[in-house]
């Protein structure tokens, strides 16, 4: 059966906050990363619940994929931004990623580095939150009104670009006294009981017609009482 797709659309992911989290990875398949550069970066959190003000440190720990690559030049690197925030970059000859995380969201600048189309299904990735639930997500273009239905695969072109971001279709709440009337929850908010666990993003593709699934792990380093 074919496939339904859509070209893929520009959209800015909000930036702002970022956060991190899982352990135990059975079903993980590693991936050979060469170098890691942890740079690790402050974020201000309000804690769910409570007017306590914290700070977050976190990062991108590690890349997994099934099945594995089959070369082994890949990267992990920062950058940080003028708005004080940093970027997580995961770069491999086939893609690139660029991760911007918020208080709510994953934000993502998906590059594709081939002469041959690329292929997101947004319908069959997830977020494994710090309690290790599989969490279904959406991603921007979803109206929230909506964020049920099913979603269709995008397509980059050759050497295309797209920016988008994705939230658990579990922290949408409707909140008819909010003026947007949705309200989304944090994604940490336990403060030092969120140091060491982990989260992980699982983004499946098919690039250069081979399907493959990665999973973007992320680490809560450090929480301390915000100023």
């Amino acid at each position: 059966m074919k496939r339904k797709v859509k070209k893929a659309v520009q959209a800015t992911a909000r930036p702002g906050w970022r956060t991190v989290v899982p352990a135990g990875l059975k079903w993980a398949v590693r991936m050979p990363v060469p170098a890691v550069f942890v740079v690790v970066v402050a974020v201000l959190f309000v804690a769910c619940g409570s007017p306590r003000l914290g700070v977050y440190k976190v990062r991108l720990q590690n890349v997994v994929s099934s099945p594995p690559p089959p070369v082994r030049d890949m990267m992990f690197s920062t950058a940080e931004q003028p708005d004080g925030s940093t970027c997580y970059i995961y770069e491999t000859p086939f893609l690139k990623t660029t991760w911007k995380l918020s208080n709510t969201r994953f934000g993502l600048v998906l590059e594709n580095k081939t002469a041959d189309s690329l292929v997101v299904f947004w319908e069959e990735a997830a977020y494994v939150n710090q309690h290790m639930d599989t969490l279904r997500v959406i991603h921007d273009g979803i109206d929230f009104f909506e964020k049920e239905r099913e979603q269709l695969p995008t397509i980059l072109d050759p050497l295309g670009k797209v920016t988008d971001f994705l939230i658990p279709v579990d922290n949408i709440r409707y909140d008819p006294d909010n003026f947007t009337l949705w309200s989304i929850n944090h994604l940490f908010y336990e403060g030092k009981r969120d140091i060491g666990q982990r989260v992980i993003v699982i983004l499946p593709m098919e690039i250069q017609g081979e399907r493959i699934e990665y999973r973007f792990i992320f680490l809560v380093e450090d929480w301390k009482v915000g100023l």
